[in-house]
């Protein structure tokens, strides 16, 4: 193939792996499970100067849904926590004391954040904003191919049918790619999103037996004690 040609695809190849990341940045900062992504734009000030995450913290996921956040220097777990709540207000931060340490001392302390609970009107403003951004990529994404296949068009007139069909066969490689990955993307936040709304109602359904089977008991023992004490006097 011609080198303007080559050229010509590995800038549709860039700009459809570069929409595909975006995607996946996106919806890791739709914070469902506890995604190391979503701390990315996290800009945290020390002494003035902005710093990346990684450069004042250790962060680790628990449980899926929860960060530890341990500082590097105990002096910066308000800066550290300021810049979480601008980016993420949504996350519940709690300061908390490794093991070993006194519940006074100022070294041992650590950052938990725990992501929101999905509840139904928590999914339905999750699955929106992922349909959004999963319409804003593919748009780009056919952006991209139906230009890049208009200037293929011009770039190979007077090229052979061999090399016409291997720049074809290229594009055609290229753009299912990222498709595919564009799709798996979007249906893995999708059940992500599913899975974690389910927990949610699994969850309150539980609690909510707990709350009955602990009304009926105390029910229970105020009856027994009112027979005990003279609670029937016929």
């Amino acid at each position: 193939m011609k080198r303007n040609v080559i050229n010509q695809l590995e800038q549709l190849k860039n700009k459809l792996s570069g929409y595909a990341a975006l995607l996946v940045y996106r919806y890791g900062n739709l914070c469902v499970e506890a995604d190391p992504l979503s701390l990315l734009p996290v800009e945290v000030f020390v002494e003035g100067q902005a710093m990346k995450m990684e450069e004042v913290a250790q962060v680790a996921v628990h449980e899926k849904v929860h960060f530890i956040i341990n500082p590097i220097y105990e002096e910066d777990i308000f800066a550290i926590g300021q810049a979480i709540q601008v980016h993420h207000p949504e996350f519940k931060q709690e300061v908390r004391t490794f093991d070993g340490y006194a519940d006074d001392d100022p070294e041992g302390k650590y950052i938990y954040c725990t992501m929101p609970p999905v509840d139904s009107d928590r999914r339905k403003v999750l699955l929106t904003a992922v349909d959004a951004l999963y319409e804003e990529c593919k748009a780009q994404m056919e952006v991209a191919e139906a230009t890049c296949t208009q200037k293929l068009a011009a770039l190979q007139a007077g090229s052979t049918d061999k090399e016409i069909d291997r720049a074809k066969e290229y594009r055609e490689t290229v753009v299912k790619q990222f498709t595919d990955v564009r799709e798996s993307t979007y249906k893995e936040k999708v059940a992500e999103i599913e899975a974690a709304y389910q927990q949610q109602q699994t969850d309150q359904t539980t609690h909510e037996q707990n709350r009955q089977e602990e009304e009926a008991a105390h029910d229970e023992k105020k009856g027994l004690s009112m027979n005990l004490f003279g609670g029937d006097d016929e």
